[in-house]
């Protein structure tokens, strides 16, 4: 009986994860007040990533544009 040797991936984990990120943004006098914000634009940035079994290692930065009106627009 002749064998054949296969090679086939292995899936070291699975699964997903959110997480909140909160920061306060000043914006620098003589702005005028916030009056609404119009959009805001996103980006995330994987720089790097490790897998080690049971977890994924990760460093990345978030690239934000946020598009507001003041009171005077």
């Amino acid at each position: 009986m002749k064998r054949k040797i296969l090679q086939v991936p292995v899936i070291v984990g699975k699964g997903s994860e959110q997480f909140f990120v909160e920061k306060d943004v000043k914006i620098s006098p003589p702005s005028p007040p916030i009056f609404k914000i119009e959009e805001i634009e996103k980006k995330v940035v994987v720089t790097d990533a490790q897998v080690i079994p049971g977890k994924v290692i990760f460093n990345a930065y978030i690239w934000k544009n946020v598009i507001y009106k003041t009171v005077e627009d």
